[in-house]
């Protein structure tokens, strides 16, 4: 059965607002490192790493080692994570704590970026007792209602926005300390600060380290709290740990990346700012049938140690800083082409008019190449491989763009 058929079945059973359909179709076969194969058998250079989240590329020997581990050993995949956990979550979280800078003490875990960025709501709330918060122009922070209050952008609220408390959320300027954010931290109402540090979604928008200790220091001064959304950027992506190694910030939110490809995110802070939950007294007040799921965790402990003995941080920041100067060697002259923007393996190439980075997805789909646009209006492509992927493909694949741009 080739793509369009497999489409043409999920279209029949599917909300329709799920899955575009593209031409030509394409429909995920098999996978290896970073090379996609259609149920065709056609194959394809990945650029997209599964929107960051195989920092490892496809079908790792470390994640199919893990796998046939829980197998063989007949390991718990599904504990009861708020009442008696599974071993791989307590291995987990302290391979996660040690990985991430030491004043993240303490964490909390879930499946996906939105519901870390909903812990960190709740925490902020807990610390301060204080219920409002700031965020910036073209952020996103998830979906679900309440880290839709904090995302930006009319296609994503307007069909929900009676039921956001819009008065709740103050936005900015990105990357402008204004006299009127100055103030309206020194109200002593706001509970957080939720920004992220490079823009993933955004466009691969990145906050100076100027403005973002700013924030922290007019954050601490106000008694509020700064969250960094590092779900996309950690683990290595921006070719750091996290941002937060370098830049303060008081609550992280790390996901994609840290599952391995497994749904997993987590919270974390230290141990004064998570202390402001009760004690579980067998009733856990944030919590989910899922949360600290066994097969996850372990995928995600083999993963964070992966990247470690590979040396895949220091990697992404300098292959990201050769191929974005590759890029503009080669692209900075062309009229469709604005900027080369972004750090790591996390980069985007803005184009001149909308929809330049959805025409351009189009276009390298048809060449064997899969990336996404990015930023506003679909103006750039989003450039985030795997932290692992050869540099032969990469460039073969780079060469494609700059063929096409």
């Amino acid at each position: 059965m080739d793509s369009s058929r497999y489409l043409e079945n999920l279209k029949a059973i599917e909300c329709r607002d799920s899955t575009p359909w593209f031409e030509p179709a394409l429909v995920y076969g098999s996978a290896v490192g970073s090379k996609v194969y259609s149920v065709e058998g056609a194959s394809y250079i990945d650029l997209c790493a599964g929107f960051g989240t195989l920092p490892l590329g496809h079908n790792h020997p470390a994640f199919k080692k893990t796998l046939q581990s829980v197998l063989d050993q007949n390991l718990v995949t599904q504990a009861l994570g708020d009442l008696y956990p599974s071993k791989s979550k307590v291995d987990f979280m302290e391979t996660l704590i040690a990985f991430l800078p030491s004043k993240f003490t303490t964490a909390a875990l879930s499946l996906s970026g939105a519901q870390a960025i909903e812990f960190a709501m709740k925490t902020a709330m807990y610390s301060t007792s204080r219920d409002e918060f700031v965020v910036f122009d073209s952020g996103y922070h998830g979906l679900d209602l309440g880290s839709l209050s904090l995302t930006r952008g009319d296609f994503f609220r307007k069909p929900f926005e009676s039921w956001l408390n819009s008065s709740k959320v103050k936005v900015f300027p990105y990357g402008v300390m204004s006299h009127e954010l100055s103030q309206c931290l020194k109200s002593k109402t706001v509970a957080a600060v939720v920004c992220e540090p490079i823009q993933g979604r955004g466009g691969m928008r990145e906050g100076s380290a100027d403005w973002l200790r700013e924030l922290y220091h007019e954050t601490k001064q106000s008694g509020s709290l700064l969250i960094f959304d590092e779900v996309f950027t950690g683990v290595g992506r921006a070719g750091e740990t996290v941002l937060a190694a370098k830049d303060e910030c008081d609550i992280l939110c790390v996901g994609k990346a840290i599952g391995g490809g497994m749904p997993l995110s987590a919270c974390v802070s230290s141990r004064e700012i998570m202390s402001a939950w009760p004690e579980s007294d067998g009733e856990a007040r944030h919590t989910g049938t899922f949360f600290g799921h066994g097969l996850s965790t372990a995928v995600g402990e083999a993963t964070l140690k992966t990247v470690i003995q590979e040396n895949l941080i220091h990697r992404s920041a300098n292959l990201g800083s050769e191929i974005k100067d590759y890029l503009k060697v080669h692209l900075g002259q062309k009229s469709s082409v604005k900027e080369i923007r972004g750090r790591g393996l996390m980069l985007a190439i803005e184009g001149t008019e909308p929809f330049y980075g959805v025409k351009l997805m189009n276009q390298l789909r048809k060449v064997g190449v899969i990336a996404i646009p990015c930023g506003s209006q679909g103006r750039s492509l989003a450039l985030t491989p795997a932290l692992n992927i050869p540099k032969v493909e990469l460039y073969e694949a780079l060469d494609k763009i700059i063929s096409l741009a």
